[in-house]
């Protein structure tokens, strides 16, 4: 025999005991199959940890979008609202008395101007032709005023009965000039102009009635008080309720929305008839009306930058319950961490005592010929299709808990703040199959360095 044909020879040997990817796959399926029932126990535990992942994600990810959505659907497109935050510009708290803190930190008009000034030089720099004005026929600052008042303000009414019923009013807003009449939900009413006000839902059961058109034309005694100096100045006046408005998250809440004006001169009344100089109503909000939803954005970025200004009360309260979702997300997201942690010990352990239960199966494979990488790919593969396995039951889990969810969060709640994403599944796989892969590496690496006659001796 020649050196060419002992070399062909060699090799062909060689090769026939060579174990390829599709025989380590067929080998590993085999091999799974026949221990199904424990590998589907494993498979199952390890998907609880991928379903609460998910779930979180999709909970996160509807809370976020609903919050987000609420919000959006509360504010303008085109309209800044801009307000103080309680810090300087170096975002250090302003010191406050408890008293203080219960009335709204309103603009003084060298203010107004500084804020004004500097919106606009931020529009130039960003090479943005649009200017924010304060006065003139094309003005587009326009003034706001908005104070929590439960413990400061009532309304009370005389029902037919000759009963007299009074509540407490929660907060006291004007009227953002974005709300039109599509805000009102009572079909009879309006925006509130001079001796009138809007409220919230809330007003309905106040008012011990089933629609909010019965609400409509009320006369009511309005009693709040505002702060002028270090004086408080009450403001008792009898108004008419001119509609019922959606709040949003105000909706089950006694809020009572006013025209700017008509309280200024609420303001100014009482301030006379409490024998001071009437100064008015200082604006704790104020309003830009960009031309366009760019511009509007632009000028909100700008608001980021001030530590001591912050935008509507439906943005502020957005921030925080974004805040709180995405530290509660952290939480669960090291919850998760720890239970796939405690996964990848469990298939760990399994592939392990796998090893010894196959120690004789594996003596075999080396004595045809089996060398230690094919003993690796044929442990390390059956690893990769735990994960595989662990990962799709964790989807098909997560889908079926997820509808379920849906159903009943909407039967409830009127929606469902659940939102699976595409890329959560793949993430689910994609962490399913590493932790299965890492939890194989060391059974594998044992299983190869087993003696083939050691192994074979094995009872």
């Amino acid at each position: 025999m020649t050196d060419l044909e002992q070399k062909s020879a060699h090799k062909t040997q060689k090769n026939e005991g060579h174990l390829s990817l599709l025989s380590a796959i067929k080998l590993s399926f085999h091999n799974m199959w026949a221990s199904k029932v424990k590998n589907f126990l494993m498979a199952f535990g390890v998907s609880i940890s991928l379903i609460a992942m998910i779930l979180m994600l999709s909970f996160g990810s509807g809370l976020t979008g609903y919050i987000s959505a609420q919000a959006n659907e509360y504010t303008s497109p085109t309209f800044s609202t801009i307000s103080k935050s309680g810090k300087d510009r170096h975002g250090n708290s302003i010191e406050e008395t408890s008293a203080s803190m219960l009335y709204p930190k309103t603009f003084e008009e060298s203010e107004i101007d500084e804020i004004t000034e500097s919106i606009n030089e931020y529009l130039e720099e960003n090479n943005n032709n649009f200017r924010v004005k304060n006065s003139g026929e094309d003005k587009n600052l326009t003034y706001g005023f908005g104070i929590a008042t439960m413990g400061q303000g009532s309304i009370s009414f005389t029902k037919e009965d000759s009963s007299l019923k009074s509540g407490s009013i929660i907060y006291t807003y004007t009227t953002p000039p974005y709300y039109g009449e599509t805000k009102v939900i009572s079909k009879n009413g309006h925006i509130s102009g001079e001796n009138e006000i809007l409220l919230s839902q809330a007003a309905c059961k106040f008012f011990d009635v089933e629609t909010p058109e019965e609400v409509v034309g009320k006369q009511v005694t309005l009693n709040v008080n505002f702060k002028a100096g270090n004086t408080n100045v009450p403001i008792v006046k009898e108004v008419t309720v001119s509609g019922v408005i959606d709040v949003s998250i105000f909706a089950n809440m006694l809020v009572m929305y006013v025209d700017y004006d008509f309280l200024d001169a609420c303001v100014k009344e009482a301030e006379t008839n409490s024998g001071l100089e009437p100064d008015g109503l200082s604006p704790s909000l104020l309003f830009v009306e960009a031309d366009n939803q760019q511009t509007k954005q632009m000028i909100d970025d700008y608001i980021k930058t001030r530590k001591d200004l912050s935008g509507s009360i439906e943005e502020q309260l957005e921030g925080m319950f974004n805040e709180m979702l995405s530290t509660f997300s952290i939480a669960l997201a090291v919850i998760s961490g720890i239970s796939l942690f405690v996964a990848l010990i469990m298939i760990l352990v399994v592939l392990y005592m796998s090893v010894s239960e196959r120690t004789r199966e594996i003596g075999i494979l080396k004595s045809i010929g089996a060398r230690k990488k094919d003993i690796k790919l044929i442990f390390s593969t059956e690893s990769f299709l735990i994960g595989i396995l662990s990962g799709l039951t964790g989807i098909i889990l997560s889908l079926g808990i997820g509808g379920i969810l849906t159903i009943v969060f909407n039967s409830l709640l009127g929606f469902a703040p659940i939102k699976m994403l595409w890329y959560y599944f793949a993430i689910a796989i994609g962490l399913s199959v590493t932790i299965s892969v890492i939890a194989g590496l060391y059974p594998s690496s044992k299983a190869a360095k087993l003696d083939p006659v050691e192994a074979l001796r094995h009872e």
